[in-house]
């Protein structure tokens, strides 16, 4: 007995709706009927659960219409909707098969699979979402560093950035002039001066990679190392680059 309670949806009359896809689906032979269901089979087969899903609701709907309930047909349909990540939608199904044949233990095992599935789902797209985040915060913090790079820039214009390794060197050409040095001293400093650089890369490593990579010891150390070159150095007269990093209270930026 089709139902024809008149409700309407979206400004259409559902009982014209119901009686519509009756018509639709009464004048389907069952060899058609059954063609859909080998249909639905092997796209399933293939991965294809969208299109499969669309020929078992064709075949289960032409089923229904000559009074026919094919639960085994809803329960392929379950399961297309749940490898497509439609696990409220399988769920859905999966309970109403268990209220129609509850002693088929099919159904209960697959409300728990589908919850399953689903929660495994939720924590995977999250981790995605925090991994996504972390790669624009490192983004973020690099972009930063390049900033404070020109920042450093002093009013005479010389000061030079470098890459080397993979880091932002930063040098800071000397304000006084270089012949009250000696050849053999500025070579000392600009050695000095990577190393330094060198130091600033592992405490950048340290916030960018701050889970892993922070240790509060080490980064304590390698400042007392930064600040020990940087005023080794001013005290003979040069001048020497003084990183923000060397003074980084450890704090993620």
């Amino acid at each position: 007995m089709l139902i024809t309670t008149s409700i309407s949806i979206h400004g259409q009359n559902y009982a014209r709706i119901v009686e519509d896809m009756y018509a639709k689906y009464s004048k389907v032979t069952d060899e058609q009927i059954e063609k859909w269901e080998e249909k639905a089979d092997i796209l399933f087969e293939k991965g294809k659960y969208l299109k499969a899903m669309t020929y078992y609701s064709d075949a289960q709907m032409a089923w229904q219409t000559k009074g026919r309930i094919r639960t085994d047909i809803q329960y392929k349909a379950a399961l297309c909707l749940e490898n497509i990540n439609k696990f409220d939608e399988a769920i859905s199904i999966y309970k109403s098969l268990l209220l129609l044949e509850p002693s088929n233990n099919t159904y209960a095992i697959a409300v728990e699979r589908a919850k399953a599935s689903q929660e495994l789902y939720q924590i995977e797209t999250a981790q995605k979402k925090q991994r996504t985040s972390d790669i624009a915060n490192t983004l973020n913090s690099v972009g930063n560093l390049l900033v404070d790079a020109a920042n450093v820039i002093p009013d005479n214009g010389n000061n030079a950035i470098q890459t080397q390794n993979n880091s932002i060197i930063h040098e800071k050409d000397m304000d006084t002039d270089n012949s009250q040095h000696n050849a053999s001293e500025i070579q000392a400093m600009q050695t000095d001066r990577r190393t330094y650089s060198n130091w600033e890369s592992q405490l950048i490593k340290m916030n960018t990679y701050y889970e892993s990579e922070y240790n509060n010891a080490q980064r304590k150390h390698i400042q007392r190392q930064m600040k020990s070159i940087r005023e080794k150095w001013e005290k003979r007269g040069f001048n020497m680059f003084h990183s923000t990093w060397e003074d980084w209270d450890g704090k993620k930026k």
